[in-house]
């Protein structure tokens, strides 16, 4: 069953907006409204994976309990049976595609985690650039009293899901240039920074740009000058929100 003429008008709405938006993190929130009342679903959350770190980073939700989210990012998603699953696709996928829902609510993931906040039918989109970075994903929920999600949702989200991947193109590309103009970073400064935050040594970095090791270094010694910061992990912590 395809979109309804009204659906059609609504994500078409939606993609517009895309092309307008100027800031990554409410570039996400605000999809999730218009998400929540396209779906008729109930609960939204987004992360973005983050390869090198193995784990999920920058959540951003709606209508969940902080507290409960928490608990996610420190143990659940580490125990999460149906999530990693679903990231395979790589496109729209319903929870109920990676496991049956008789058998979601007897696991530890349903019962102290998605029941809390009444998640019972879940859908998720995962968004990646050209390179297989994750750009972000959606989690759209809905609880025990609605139906479940049919195709046509599925539908809606595999077709915004190429223009939510050029807006934030875009929108990383810009971020990209802030950071250069906002801490006089080389271009070739500003490359070694874009490889630091997707985690790669100094050799695998040279490597990369065919550069010898001491130049590499001594890009990276001017960079954590720039930034006035001197550790590699405070230096990824000070990167997440970018994606570039």
């Amino acid at each position: 069953m395809g979109l309804s003429q009204r659906q059609w008008q609504d994500t078409l709405g939606l993609i517009e907006y895309f092309s307008a938006s100027e800031d990554p993190s409410q570039l996400r929130r605000d999809c999730g409204e218009a998400l929540l009342r396209l779906l008729k679903a109930d609960h939204f959350a987004s992360y973005i994976w983050q390869v090198e770190e193995d784990e999920f980073h920058s959540p951003c939700q709606l209508n969940l309990d902080d507290r409960n989210l928490a608990r996610y990012q420190d143990y659940y998603q580490f125990h999460d049976p149906i999530t990693h699953k679903m990231r395979r696709f790589q496109q729209a996928v319903s929870v109920n595609q990676v496991i049956h829902q008789a058998d979601l609510i007897k696991t530890e993931f349903y019962q102290d985690f998605l029941s809390r906040d009444g998640m019972h039918y879940g859908v998720n989109l995962y968004v990646f650039d050209e390179s297989g970075r994750n750009l972000a994903d959606f989690r759209l929920w809905r609880n025990k009293q609605r139906r479940n999600f049919e195709d046509s949702d599925l539908e809606m989200l595999n077709i915004i899901a190429p223009h939510f991947r050029n807006s934030m193109r875009r929108l990383n590309k810009k971020n990209g240039q802030q950071l250069i103009k906002k801490y006089d970073l080389t271009q070739r400064e500003f490359e070694v920074l874009r490889l630091l935050n997707q985690a790669y040594g100094d050799q695998k970095i040279a490597q990369e740009l065919y550069i010898s090791l001491s130049t590499c270094r001594t890009h990276i010694r001017r960079i954590y000058q720039k930034l006035d910061i001197h550790q590699r992990a405070k230096l990824l912590d000070f990167l997440k929100p970018y994606q570039f």
